[in-house]
């Protein structure tokens, strides 16, 4: 119910729904309005006022320089280079760490870095010193042997050609003792029977190049059907060139490696087998041919030149 002032005074009437609705809606807003403002006027009185400060007295722009540490050199005197005291440390210099020497086939990228800067090179040359510098780098031998086989016939690289065949012996031995399959081993299995000594003969290799293919805690101990590597090649051929004082280990046909040595003077040139007679060795055709040879290389062709091999000495 609601009052009004009617013209015979106050008179009663009954409110529409939408008026009611109306003012519950207005009454609900005014209460949230009174809870907002209070929460409000609370959380200011809590927060403590922040003091207003002066702003800071501008920094000049430019700074002050600083001394430069000069570190005196040494200076030399007929007793020796000047001893510095041990409490002026602020004058001892730092010492910067030594370079590390590239070795191995790092330095030999080095030294085809210093090959293709030195000249112009054809199209195909330069890919081939590229492939085989990137390939040093990176340890890829069968990258690297690949490109010398290919430069080392090129008339451009003439000059070059004693370095190149040197590092291809170095790539190909390393190769072949890597313990991977090779163009000159083959894989064969034990059978009943069978030594290394056996075994070697049979293959027509030698002792050494066995027992260096396959490192063997017991050389005498081999189990049946065990797998091991053998030289596959039927014979070696070593040609010594007796002006040019070198000489070159081919295996079928091929240069394998090269080896500087020097011919003895009662050397005549022809063809020498290997043999398992008494004067026909590898070690005694070696011996009565070749006058200076390192010891290294002397045992890795007596390991190499097995009965069968021949050695051919020319007069170039």
């Amino acid at each position: 119910m609601a009052f009004t002032r009617g013209r015979y005074g106050v008179e009663y009437h009954r409110r529409t729904d939408r008026e009611t609705h109306l003012l519950r809606w207005v009454l609900l807003g005014a209460a949230l309005l009174a809870a907002v403002s209070f929460l409000v006027a609370r959380s200011r009185r809590s927060v403590p006022p922040t003091p207003v400060q002066d702003d800071p007295p501008e920094r000049p722009a430019v700074q002050p320089e600083r001394p430069e540490l000069r570190i005196p050199k040494a200076e030399k005197t007929a007793q020796g280079p000047e001893k510095r005291p041990a409490d002026r440390r602020a004058e001892v210099p730092v010492v910067a760490p030594p370079r590390r020497l590239p070795a191995g086939s790092a330095a030999f990228a080095e030294k085809v870095d210093e090959w293709m800067a030195s000249r112009t090179w054809q199209k195909n040359e330069l890919e081939l010193l590229t492939i085989l510098r990137d390939s040093e780098r990176h340890d890829n031998v069968q990258g690297a042997r690949g490109a010398i086989e290919k430069l080392m016939y090129l008339p451009s690289v003439e000059d070059l050609k004693d370095q190149l065949v040197r590092r291809f012996g170095n790539l190909n031995t390393q190769l072949l003792f890597s313990g991977t399959n090779t163009p000159w081993t083959a894989t064969i299995a034990v059978k009943r029977g069978d030594t290394l000594q056996r075994i070697a003969t049979e293959h027509r290799t030698t002792l050494e190049a066995l027992q260096k293919l396959n490192p063997l805690k017991d050389p005498n101990r081999l189990a049946l059907g065990q797998k091991l590597r053998v030289l596959n090649f039927p014979d070696a051929d070593l040609i010594v060139h007796k002006r040019l004082q070198f000489a070159e280990l081919l295996f079928r046909k091929r240069i394998f490696k090269r080896y500087y040595v020097t011919v003895r003077e009662e050397a005549e040139p022809g063809a020498y087998p290997v043999a398992n007679e008494t004067g026909a060795r590898a070690a005694d055709r070696l011996r009565a041919l070749i006058g200076n040879i390192a010891a290294e290389d002397r045992d890795e062709l007596r390991m190499f030149l097995a009965p069968g091999s021949r050695i051919t000495v020319t007069a170039q």
